[in-house]
């Protein structure tokens, strides 16, 4: 919604800025489910729905894999049909492949919590504000 933000101050609100407000939103529906794995059982114990607990811990990274694999080909969309810049298109697919890098071992080490906050705050966090950052530069140039 930064994206929107950010168009909507300077005035402009055209298809890229919402492209990109879309992308975002998308892309943060299939992120924010990565972090309700770390309380799965106490969710389960208090009755909350989530989306690990309902589809279970190994269904919601994949679905966060699909998601970022989802991005990233529309993001090579953006570039062909709406103008952007290859050094933004780039960088995204490099971002979103480090991604799905970092996430795909969290199939078989979800339940270890040292391994969750490690992926979560020094991979998944940085990449994300790196993502952000891209994003602003590709307005730039």
């Amino acid at each position: 919604m930064v994206t929107l933000a950010g168009g909507l101050t300077l005035g402009v609100l055209n298809v890229p800025i919402l492209y990109l407000v879309t992308i975002n939103a998308v892309y943060l529906i299939g992120i924010n489910p990565l972090v309700d794995l770390r309380d799965v059982k106490g969710d389960e114990i208090a009755g909350i729905k989530t989306i690990p607990v309902a589809w279970g811990p190994e269904m919601t990274i994949r679905f966060t894999i699909g998601i970022l694999t989802a991005v990233s080909a529309a993001n090579i969309v953006g570039f062909l049909n709406l103008g952007f810049n290859l050094a933004m298109t780039l960088l995204m697919l490099i971002i979103f492949s480090a991604l799905i890098y970092v996430v795909y071992p969290l199939l078989k080490k979800w339940n270890d919590p040292i391994v969750l906050d490690k992926v979560m705050n020094r991979r998944i966090i940085p990449l994300h504000m790196v993502f952000q950052f891209v994003i602003f530069l590709g307005f730039l140039f």
